[in-house]
């Protein structure tokens, strides 16, 4: 068999993937002592230096800890939050630290980044802030701390020879040291397609390493006239220098942290220098195979990872797909096109652009790796030298900040496809490696029409229905509705969550594919439904686009700043802003919305008494959205639903209005959702939006029982602080509910009367 360790490879990579999936480890939860002072022992692993606002904070890995918390074990690594003093503590000492524990946050929505589980794959328990580090013993390990002394003073060389934001960029592409690395720069590489760059990969190891070994076989002693064989020259042998630069990249990725890809580019280029010392041929597929078996035998969630199927995604779309398109700009796309549903499945979006910016930023990469080199050792012995030699790497860095930039402005920069499910992605590459299997047959035409039907398969939206996902944002609201390709929008704010729009409501619209928003509509003015909804507006460059603006048409003298904000930041971006009242209809993908409260030009004593309420129809499921609506505002609603005119209420039967799902009001507080309310709108499913550990006491136990005893069984009974995320998903005739918390069990389909 030819190549029988990449059969073996993928035999065992499929085999662990699936016990995953039948048995998935647990993750141990340390929330119930989160935010408690505690006591730590343990040995500093690593350490690692951040920029925080305007101060320096040292990271230490602490390993082989021991505590007396719930379900701590002596595998558990606990990342340290110190100060400069920190820096001081050698690494491999014994040390005990002492300080408040704090959780790593998990994801509650679909799409946000879960640092829980992030965490968990590198194990890391938990975390320890505003720490007090007492050193216990002397060093253990002598190599570690010389080798992070001499990256700290190998930064502090960049540091003199660059300008700041091109010294924190080459610390990272060199040392591994991401810690100073600005905010909005990261997002521009990341928008563009060429984050990897900053990561210490397989391009650094083949420059570097490669360059070594070259460097090492020109090296020439000539022999002296004495030993009886002067004239002849005495050249390193392949296997002395092959050796020798695995050792020396072996410590540079213990220097700069050994990520995952890093050791993947490190144990394939050993085999490579294996190959060469023994004359064998080397095979890339056969290394690569060896590279996974290894990484997953050392941590099978690995498989879960980003950074491992980006890693390896990349190497194997250069090995089966370089050859299936012509010409150099063609083998650009091998990358990407194996790397497409590890994007999609990450980030639900793929940055357009980055195969043609790719092609000039890959092959500039040696540029500045190597101005970066030049200016780290001349800088060590002449500062201004080092400088000379950093121009190269000005030059470089700014092509890339420029590049990226204008890609940035093109119009259709980010495709926002959203996520694709796992059997989507498995056909689309089994479909990709048949002109891989069978070139020969096939043309080259004929490759790129396939190749592009691939891709049009994966990026297709195979969903159908209208759902409503009504997000976790901590204290707050924010609903999204998708129907028929269509979305809308309903509120979007926080009172409790800080970054709401970049962490929580662009990642879950991005990860349903939401382009475009073609109504985003306002129950009211509170922060707590419009904080998020004022970013995305005054956002220039949001991949998602608002199309109409829907404000409640309350009186002039009611409107405050946030209404204002609102109305501005719409009209600067060129948003139509419509204000809208009881009576007026929408109809979008199938839905049709029916605005229920308020009356025009309607005054009220508070914002939440003219909260905006919108109605729902499609097919024969319902749903009713009331925003923070209670007090005499409930009362109108009551009044208006009552009506023969209204075209909402008429579906009702027997003087009520059947409800498949109730949004209780102003996050279930004991004033809203009235009992002469529920006796009108009898609900079979109810959701509750509300914080964790709110300070109010929302949902309040005098609104379950109320809608427990309006007929709203207890476990149809659903609130975000639990379940996070709530889906609720709908063809007309059936409805499912999904909890995005595994804790909170799944509803069975429903079907509707």
């Amino acid at each position: 068999m030819k190549r029988p360790l990449c059969f073996a490879a993928l035999v065992f990579l499929t085999a662990v993937w699936i016990l995953q999936r039948l048995m998935p480890p647990g993750i141990p939860s340390f929330a119930s002592c989160d935010r408690r002072q505690v006591c730590i022992r343990g040995i500093v692993s690593s350490k690692e230096r951040k920029q925080k606002g305007g101060d320096e904070e040292v990271l230490l890995t602490v390993s082989h800890v021991r505590a007396d918390l719930p379900g701590a074990g002596t595998k558990d690594r606990v990342l340290v939050h110190g100060g400069p003093e920190a820096d001081t503590v050698p690494v491999g000492s014994p040390v005990t630290v002492e300080g408040n524990l704090s959780c790593f946050p998990e994801a509650t929505n679909h799409g946000e980044f879960d640092s829980r589980q992030y965490y968990h794959i590198l194990h890391y328990a938990y975390q320890i802030r505003n720490a007090k580090i007492t050193q216990t013993g002397p060093s253990r390990d002598l190599l570690g701390e010389r080798l992070y002394r001499f990256r700290r003073k190998s930064a502090d060389i960049l540091d003199n020879c660059l300008p700041g934001k091109d010294a924190a960029v080459m610390k990272a592409v060199l040392l591994g040291e991401k810690g100073f690395l600005d905010d909005d720069l990261k997002d521009l590489y990341a928008g563009s397609g060429i984050i990897h760059v900053l990561a210490i990969s397989g391009l650094h190891i083949s420059l570097l390493g490669a360059g070594l070994y070259s460097l090492l076989r020109k090296i020439a002693v000539p022999l002296p006239e004495s030993t009886g064989k002067g004239g002849l020259v005495l050249c390193i042998p392949p296997p002395f220098a092959g050796t020798l630069a695995v050792l020396v990249m072996l410590l540079y990725g213990k220097m700069t942290g050994m990520s995952v890809s890093a050791l993947r580019a490190i144990f394939m280029f050993a085999i490579r220098m294996g190959a060469l010392a023994l004359g064998r041929t080397y095979d890339l597929l056969t290394a690569l195979s060896a590279a996974g078996i290894l990484l997953i035998l050392q941590e099978p969630a690995f498989l879960d990872h980003p950074g491992f199927l980006f890693s390896f995604g990349a190497v194997l779309g250069i090995a089966l797909l370089s050859d299936l398109l012509p010409g150099r700009v063609g083998k650009a796309f091998c990358v990407p096109l194996m790397t497409l549903p590890v994007s999609l499945r990450s980030y639900g979006t793929f940055p357009a652009f980055s195969v043609l910016l790719n092609l000039a930023v890959i092959p500039l990469m040696g540029m500045a790796v190597t101005g970066g080199m030049a200016a780290l050792i001349l800088g060590a012995f002449f500062v201004p030298a080092g400088r000379a030699a950093g121009i190269v790497v000005r030059i470089v860095l700014y092509f890339y900040y420029a590049a990226c930039s204008i890609q940035k402005g093109i119009p259709g920069n980010t495709c926002v496809c959203g996520f694709r499910p796992l059997w989507q992605a498995g056909v689309y590459l089994l479909l990709l490696l048949i002109p891989a299997a069978f070139r020969k047959a096939y043309p080259k035409v004929l490759r790129c029409v396939w190749l592009s039907a691939c891709v049009f398969f994966l990026t297709a939206d195979l969903s159908y229905g209208l759902s409503i996902h009504f997000m976790d944002v901590g204290q707050g609201d924010g609903i999204l509705i998708c129907a028929g390709g269509r979305n809308i929008l309903v509120d979007c704010g926080s009172s409790d969550q800080k970054h709401l729009y970049k962490y929580r409501l662009l990642p879950l619209l991005q990860y349903y594919g939401v382009q475009k928003i073609d109504c985003a509509i306002l129950s009211h003015e509170d922060t707590d439904h419009c904080s998020a909804l004022a970013e995305l507006l005054e956002d220039e460059g949001a991949p998602v686009r608002v199309r109409r603006l829907l404000l409640p048409d309350i009186a002039e003298e009611e409107r405050g700043e946030n209404y204002a904000r609102l109305e501005s930041a719409a009209k600067a971006a060129g948003i139509p802003v419509f204000h809208t009242a009881a009576g007026d209809e929408i109809h979008l993908g199938g839905a049709d919305l029916y605005v229920l409260h308020p009356k025009r030009k309607g005054t009220y004593l508070s914002a939440n008494e003219g909260s905006c309420v919108v109605g729902l129809r499609y097919g024969r499921f319902s749903a009713l959205l009331t925003g923070d609506l209670e007090g005499e505002g409930e009362l109108a609603l009551i009044r208006y639903l009552k009506q023969e005119e209204n075209a909402f209420s008429n579906a009702g039967k027997d003087g009520t209005i059947r409800l498949t799902c109730l949004k209780a009001a102003h996050h279930g507080s004991s004033g809203s959702t009235c009992d002469a309310f529920l006796e009108l709108a009898d609900a079979d499913t109810a959701v509750i939006m509300a914080g964790r550990n709110n300070p109010y006491g929302h949902p309040h136990r005098a609104l379950l029982e109320r809608l427990e005893r309006d007929g709203t069984p207890r476990e149809r009974i659903l609130c975000t602080k639990d379940c996070g995320e709530i889906t609720v998903w709908t063809d007309g005739k059936h409805m499912k509910t999904a909890p995005f918390l595994p804790a909170v069990p799944v509803e069975k389909t429903i079907i509707l009367e």
